[in-house]
């Protein structure tokens, strides 16, 4: 289950920002976001799987979309980190997710305007970095609902252990 939403994350992605145009309200982090929504079935005592699990992530999106190397790598990686920290003092539950969801798209956005701010791709505007993020906020908001309440209902249909509490 776990490879069907980073698979479905991924591609869904790429639909999305290959449908809307540049400049669109809505910024898709479906990938990143998987990270949160696959959390509560990894065993808590291999959170360095979910941390490899989350560089490939970032890795592959790095390649296919970003065509950077390690950039996105590492911010998922540190981003994966974030929230096995997140999750370890809140129960997993839809409101806990979507704050951790809102927290990811926060850091995701202001690591990767840090980034192209300090190398100089990019103005340092701070108006911009709130649209970004606000932009992210509506697509993502419901691909976390629908995720949540889908991956929910396939977990009980086929009986697959949920972590509820750290």
């Amino acid at each position: 289950m776990i490879t069907a939403i980073i698979i479905f994350s991924f591609l869904l992605d790429g639909i999305i920002a290959t449908t809307l145009q540049s400049g669109s309200f809505f910024l898709p982090l479906f990938s990143l976001l998987s990270l949160v929504l696959i959390y509560p079935y990894f065993n808590t005592n291999k959170n360095m799987n979910f941390l490899i699990v989350a560089g490939l992530i970032g890795s592959f999106f790095d390649i296919v979309y970003m065509n950077s190397l390690f950039l996105n790598t590492l911010i998922y990686i540190l981003i994966a980190y974030a929230i096995t920290k997140m999750f370890s003092y809140l129960p997993i539950n839809i409101a806990n997710t979507y704050a951790v969801s809102l927290s990811v798209i926060i850091l995701y956005r202001v690591l990767i305007f840090l980034f192209f701010s300090l190398i100089r791709v990019i103005p340092f505007d701070l108006i911009g970095l709130f649209n970004s993020i606000v932009s992210s906020i509506l697509a993502n908001a419901i691909y976390i609902f629908l995720g949540y309440l889908i991956i929910n209902l396939a977990a009980r249909r086929f009986k697959i252990k949920k972590i509820t509490k750290i």
